[in-house]
């Protein structure tokens, strides 16, 4: 943590200890938050794949989801006042899909149209849940079925060559002039400005037990296709030019291509289910979905969804979310 970070949290605790409450303080400005992640406790634990809903790790990702907010730029922190209730839903499908929020899994303000009784309409911010490549990798991998997962972006001065039939493309990156010194031209250490603009991306799998996947390759109109105005700020400027996340959305594009046609969790797919089938029949307007009664059995004097797992042991105490993110 910065000096500036440190200084500014020791304020705060001061404030706190003679008694003034400080309404820009983190914890303080967003209590209700944490307390409503608090109380969904027993909800996040069923979604959670089985890897990851002992209490200690359920702890970590509600401090993790907490932490976002705690951290969260104008935008997000506008959306968690308009529309909080768009957080939790996303906060809930990144517990679904055991990713990691803020890492693999993110939470990202859009403003958008909101029709209102009567034909009106608003702006309103909410927030959309937004799986990054790394997500879809880690959900890949999940399955045990897959090997190695190959994404590359390709660039006009790379030598590329695919055809069908192929089981992986030709991708070589090279380096232009030898290094101040050196006689050879050593392959592969080019820099972004002497491979030059962005041409393609590519993705395939390498199975358990050999063979290949289909490969994904994109050229740049498909990739063009791809770009949204919701995403316009990661995506960047028009091409050529880039932005600090381009590579990465060109990069994700093509994992996101080839996900489909690879093996994922079973688990995964199987929770996705399950979880869907409850969303559907919550009553309208929870701020995160209830478990249907009929599906519901004590657990810990709290509901939880028939086949979540159990865990061993007596149950955890309440916790603080934002215990876990102390210096």
């Amino acid at each position: 943590m910065s000096r500036q970070g440190t200084s500014v949290q020791g304020a705060a605790l001061a404030r706190r200890g003679q008694g003034q409450v400080d309404q820009n303080d983190p914890d303080v400005k967003w209590a209700p938050v944490k307390q409503k992640l608090i109380d969904q406790t027993n909800w996040f634990r069923s979604l959670l794949p089985s890897h990851m809903n002992e209490p200690a790790q359920v702890r970590q990702f509600l401090a993790m989801c907490f932490n976002v907010v705690r951290e969260s730029d104008w935008q997000l922190q506008r959306a968690m006042r308009e529309a909080p209730q768009t957080f939790f839903s996303a906060a809930a499908e990144c517990a679904q899909l055991g990713l990691i929020p803020g890492k693999t899994y993110h939470f990202v303000a859009f403003n958008v149209t909101v029709k209102l009784p009567g034909g009106k309409e608003r702006k309103e911010f909410q927030v959309t849940g937004m799986t990054d490549y790394k997500g879809e990798l880690d959900l890949i991998y999940r399955s045990g079925r897959v090997a190695a997962v190959h994404a590359e972006v390709v660039r006009a001065g790379d030598t590329f060559k695919y055809q069908k039939g192929m089981d992986f493309p030709h991708h070589v990156i090279h380096a232009p002039e030898p290094p101040e010194g050196f006689e050879e031209v050593q392959e592969g250490l080019a820099t972004d400005g002497e491979r030059g603009p962005l041409t393609g991306a590519y993705a395939y799998a390498v199975l358990v037990g050999g063979g290949y996947s289909r490969v994904s390759v994109l050229n740049r109109t498909r990739i063009a296709k791809l770009r949204s105005s919701k995403t316009e700020a990661f995506w960047g400027p028009p091409w050529p030019a880039e932005g600090p996340w381009t590579e990465d959305m060109w990069r994700k594009s093509a994992v996101h291509d080839l996900f489909d046609d690879v093996p994922h969790s079973v688990e995964y797919v199987i929770d996705r289910l399950r979880v869907q089938a409850a969303i559907a029949e919550a009553p309208k307007g929870a701020v995160l979905p209830a478990v249907p009664e009929r599906e519901v059995r004590a657990l810990d004097g709290a509901p939880v969804p028939d086949g979540a797992p159990v865990p061993d042991g007596d149950p955890a105490p309440p916790y603080d979310p934002a215990a876990d993110l102390a210096p």
